[in-house]
């Protein structure tokens, strides 16, 4: 007798359309997890780093690119949630001196791309970014996004603890 599986495989979405939870790393792994927003409006940066806790993740947040670079410096972050367009120092610059710092730790921490752009293919692959959300961010990509960019960079979502 042949049994099918009724049941999405892992990260899959169900009929539903609601993301497969078996695939998503318990809340309290997620919590180990630290990721900073860089963005430059502050209702969208609340709004952003309000999503990033709700999906169960440590939010360090920057309103531009210096402020980025001292917090990656001071708190490591595991994933940097980046806007391009920001005075002082924008996303571009941040990533150009971000990819130069000598401690390769914080140069290689992968970085995923907050854009109004409508094909933002082209800035992600100059900056050599992880992954883009376009903006407005629906929190069903942010979460999925967040998942697929930290599990290929090799951070288990519980790497935090002790």
């Amino acid at each position: 007798m042949i049994q099918m599986d009724a049941e999405p495989a892992r990260g899959e979405r169900d009929p539903s359309g609601e993301p497969d939870r078996r695939a998503m790393p318990t809340r309290r792994d997620r919590a180990r997890t630290l990721i900073l927003v860089v963005e430059d409006h502050e209702d969208t940066r609340y709004i952003l780093a309000g999503m990033v806790r709700m999906l169960g993740y440590e939010v360090v947040t920057a309103e531009d690119g210096h402020e980025a670079l001292t917090a990656l410096g001071e708190r490591r972050p595991d994933l940097v949630l980046l806007d391009l367009m920001m005075p002082r120092m924008d996303g571009w610059q941040f990533r150009r001196a971000q990819r130069a710092l000598s401690d390769q730790e914080l140069a290689a921490i992968p970085v995923v791309l907050l854009t109004a752009v409508h094909q933002p293919e082209r800035e992600a692959r100059q900056l050599n970014a992880a992954a883009w959300l376009i903006k407005p961010v629906d929190l069903n990509e942010l979460s999925a996004t967040i998942q697929r960019v930290l599990a290929s960079s090799g951070t288990p979502p519980d790497h935090r603890s002790s």
